[in-house]
């Protein structure tokens, strides 16, 4: 009698973790398939891995990629993956983390989606996938599988702004939708990936104050993602060898629904209806999507009236109050690293006068120390405006000019950030504006057309070579 009342006492708690989130997450991942994708989804995929290679390898030069390149040196590892650009070989968590820094470092990768930066995944996937020479088609699958569980466990948890409730950035979703997409790759079962993300998300939680308000960026911005991957990929392993970790982190007894995210709609976050990747845009500004739209106008300004700095007088830019709030503190007002520097609404604008655009050559450090740019921030005030949508990306522009004119001009949404999309011709154009930098245009067109076809790979191994500075 004893022996049933406890196999019935297990039946039941195994069924509460069948019904969890992370059992359901990890059954999804395994049934998921190539097979099951629509070819606009596909195509749609490839032209966001186009776009996050592109901008991963535009920011090789960024300063705190150097010091993280000297760190993974000494930290040695099994040669399983590479560092795109560098060739550097390390193992797949070192490479993850090298390469989620690469992909945030501009500010300049894809939006929403699967939740704030959703490309911020693929380089622990595509670490995972050197590592087990899988096919174009395997990497693919699970890239679809990171934006489509990102997007949904995101709209479960609610939160405006890039942040959650209780001020959590949108990155805490890393840990229950990282896993699933590398477990598939891994050919582990669905309780396997359940445990792995029990183990994953319930060590793997960004603060944000990593990308916050009222406090300077500093390098470790762009890794809020990235121990999130390294983390993912230790913990499937981990679980694929028979640890265990807490399934019912999202719903349990002081798990995520109880602590973390007050209020998450569990329903959302299964609701396999619709493609979320379809949620995604393009930036064509290396800047806060929410200082895209007054940037765009200021550009506009300048060149249609011919405004030299030497003209301006003084400038007041408006904004949603998010993007004021997030864009326009003291702290951000004068950048000096890369992190700050697409965050600063008064550079981003001071930058776009003295230029006439907003290029990635914004983030060479000679233009935080530029006389140019210093004296026209100081003529910048900001404002917050409810004219604009307080969550959104357009911008209101007013410039004058020392002869006494005044011009003036409005966006109400930035181009490409929502009724408008970039095209896939302005993404090539945007990939090759930084890939051409340090690869020939033959080059730079071999490696377009392997990305477009990243499908018909036998080995991701062809593509990850192929993004090696030579």
């Amino acid at each position: 009698m004893s022996k049933a009342k406890r196999d019935i006492s297990l039946a039941r708690l195994d069924e509460s973790y069948k019904n969890s989130i992370a059992y359901q997450y990890g059954l999804f991942a395994e049934k998921f398939t190539y097979d099951m994708l629509p070819k606009k989804v596909v195509d749609f995929a490839k032209t966001i891995l186009l776009d996050s290679i592109g901008v991963m390898i535009g920011a090789l030069d960024c300063e705190g990629f150097a010091h993280l390149s000297k760190s993974i040196e000494t930290w040695g590892g099994t040669k399983e993956a590479t560092v795109l650009g560098t060739g550097q070989k390390t193992s797949a968590g070192n490479a993850a983390l090298a390469n989620i820094f690469l992909v945030h470092a501009l500010g300049y990768n894809d939006l929403g989606g699967g939740g704030g930066h959703n490309s911020d995944t693929m380089p622990a996937i595509l670490a995972v996938a050197e590592r087990e020479n899988a096919s174009g088609k395997d990497f693919l699958t699970s890239m679809i599988l990171s934006y489509e569980l990102g997007g949904r466990f995101t709209d479960a948890v609610g939160g405006i702004f890039g942040y959650a409730p209780k001020g959590f950035p949108f990155d805490i979703r890393g840990g229950i939708s990282i896993p699933p997409c590398l477990g598939q790759l891994l050919h582990m079962n669905a309780w396997q990936i359940a445990n792995a993300i029990g183990i994953c998300a319930s060590h793997s939680i960004p603060l944000g104050i990593l990308d916050t308000n009222n406090e300077e960026n500093f390098h470790a911005k762009n890794l809020r993602m990235g121990f999130v991957g390294r983390d993912a990929i230790e913990a499937c392993l981990l679980a694929r060898n028979g640890f265990t970790g807490p399934v019912r982190v999202v719903e349990g007894d002081h798990g995520y629904s109880t602590t973390l995210l007050a209020g998450i709609d569990l329903e959302k976050a299964v609701d396999w209806s619709g493609w979320r990747i379809f949620g995604s845009r393009f930036k064509n500004l290396c800047a806060d999507s929410t200082t895209m739209g007054m940037i765009q106008t200021t550009i506009k300004l300048v060149t249609e009236h011919d405004i030299k700095p030497v003209d301006v007088d003084h400038v007041l830019i408006q904004s949603g109050r998010r993007a004021h709030g997030h864009t326009s503190a003291q702290c951000k007002k004068y950048p000096r690293n890369v992190e700050t520097c697409d965050h600063s609404a008064f550079y981003a604008n001071a930058v776009a006068i003295k230029d006439r655009k907003y290029t990635i050559n914004a983030m060479d450090p000679k233009n935080w120390e530029d006389p140019t740019v210093l004296d026209l921030i100081d003529k910048i005030e900001a404002r917050p405006t409810d004219l604009i949508d307080e969550s959104g990306s357009g911008g209101i522009v007013d410039i004058w000019t020392k002869d006494g004119q005044h011009y003036h001009g409005m966006c109400e949404e930035a181009y490409g950030m929502g009724v408008t999309e970039l095209t896939y011709e302005e993404i090539e154009a945007k990939f090759r504006e930084m890939v051409e930098l340090r690869f020939s245009k033959e080059d730079t067109d071999r490696l377009i057309d392997t990305i477009m076809n990243v499908e018909k790979l036998e080995s991701i191994r062809e593509l990850i070579n192929m993004t090696i500075v030579k």
